[in-house]
């Protein structure tokens, strides 16, 4: 049996890289391109605590380790993070004549560790503490899920102990809507209830629309002297009271029957008599008075002292006329009346 070689193009294309492999590099090659960001410097302060940072220390190294070749890039990357009144406790280390010399990232964790860090039984304490009075309530289930896990795994609990107190901390309508529903694992629990929390929400929601469109129906339909009146009592704390139109137990002042013009501060003991204007007595109206077409007496000294008026004017009037002089028209009459 004689094999064939191949040909020139056919060794070049037996050697040339697959498009599987070509989409590999390429994504690896991605990875290493994303960065993470750098943590912030560690002061020893309370507004960055030593666990989150050597969390996020761990992280950056571990992700971006590419960035760092040698356990020296490591050591200055990290001491380069570490500012304020922690770097003087590992300032003296990291000199080259020192001692006792830093040799890894991790020593420089640990010695920040001791110095800012609580203990493990401090800890322990805090987290069973907290653990106590973890409730959900009316807090969202994730929210309340991640409390959960993130104790549990500092106290070491069980499992099974896990999805016991994971029932009794969830709320009241989930442990309600679980009923005799029994799961594998405490993940499986919360999973379910993630999945009702939803459906309990989308229910209240569903149920509250249709409330609020059923009272506008019967604001529509209710005529309008039957709907309901809100009255407010007086006073500082003011409360809102819903009686209708027709209310039996209601009292309505009573209707005055005085004129709008007569005092009604003043109530009169009885009926007042009709007195006349004429007489001014009385018992009588002014038509029908006894003494109308009477005369009445004049007193003679009034009637002296009128008469005494009237010729003091008479007098005066024929003085006032002597005075003034004669018209023409009164002179031709006067001569006419010689002639």
């Amino acid at each position: 049996m004689i094999l064939e070689e191949p040909q020139g193009d056919q060794r070049q294309d037996s050697a040339a890289p697959s498009n599987h492999t070509i989409q590999t590099d390429h994504l690896l090659s991605r990875q290493r391109l994303i960065r993470i960001k750098d943590p912030a410097p560690f002061t020893g302060k309370d507004d960055y605590k030593i666990n989150d940072w050597i969390f996020d220390m761990r992280n950056k190294l571990t992700q971006n380790s590419s960035e760092f070749d040698s356990e020296a890039l490591k050591i200055a990357y990290t001491a380069r993070l570490v500012s304020g009144d922690a770097r003087d406790m590992i300032r003296d280390r990291l000199e080259p004549e020192s001692v006792d010399q830093i040799s890894s990232a991790e020593q420089i964790f640990k010695i920040l560790q001791q110095a800012y860090g609580k203990s493990r039984e401090t800890e322990r304490q805090e987290a069973k503490e907290e653990y106590r009075k973890l409730k959900q309530k009316d807090r969202p289930f994730p929210a309340f899920w991640a409390d959960f896990t993130r104790l549990t795994t500092k106290l070491q609990k069980s499992p099974l102990d896990q999805y016991d107190d994971l029932t009794d901390k969830m709320s009241l309508d989930l442990l309600k809507s679980l009923g005799d529903k029994k799961f594998d694992t405490p993940r499986e629990l919360a999973e379910w209830c993630m999945e009702q929390e939803n459906r309990l929400l989308l229910i209240r929601n569903r149920q509250f629309r249709e409330n609020k469109q059923a009272e506008v129906t019967r604001r529509r339909i209710t005529p309008r002297a039957e709907r309901p009146r809100t009255s407010q009592m007086p006073g500082n704390n003011r409360e809102s009271i819903t009686r209708p139109l027709n209310y039996e137990g209601r009292t309505l002042p009573p209707r005055s029957q005085e004129p709008a013009h007569r005092d009604f501060g003043r109530k009169p003991d009885k009926a007042e008599e009709p007195r006349c204007f004429t007489c001014g007595k009385a018992g009588h109206w002014k038509k029908n008075c006894p003494d109308q077409n009477k005369v009445m007496p004049i007193e003679n000294d009034q009637l002296d002292s009128n008469q005494e008026q009237l010729g003091n004017n008479v007098r005066d009037s024929a003085d006032e006329y002597s005075d003034q002089p004669l018209s023409e028209d009164d002179d031709s009459s006067s001569e006419s009346g010689k002639v």
